[in-house]
């Protein structure tokens, strides 16, 4: 958790669930499951040797530990953005703002 207060982060997190229009998916354990990540709100969640199906930017992520055997499938509204910043963006820099957040414990962040 972010916070030193338990308590603190109980509520932070009870109230990020309340203002969140996502169905939200804490603290579950996915192994070899396909999954349909849009749409949804995953807190604190495993995923190992799954498929994470990514098809809009409607899906978030938090403090969640993605294996290194997890595939992620991006479909064609997702690729088109990136394909116009890769085309005619100029590469070569750090582009921080489409990076994640990865916690001192792997955990990855992306809102």
């Amino acid at each position: 958790m972010s916070s030193d207060n338990p308590l603190l982060s109980t509520y932070s997190d009870w109230l990020n669930d309340l203002v969140s229009q996502k169905p939200v998916a804490r603290g579950l354990y996915y192994r070899r499951k396909t999954i349909p990540m849009d749409g949804y709100r995953f807190v604190e969640c495993r995923f190992d040797a799954c498929v994470l199906h990514i098809n809009s930017n409607e899906f978030e992520i938090e403090r969640c530990v993605i294996s290194p055997d997890t595939k992620i499938l991006y479909g064609p509204g997702v690729v088109r953005p990136i394909k116009m910043f890769v085309t005619y963006g100029r590469l070569g820099g750090s582009y921080p703002a489409f990076a994640g957040t990865i916690g001192p414990d792997g955990e990855v962040t992306i809102k």
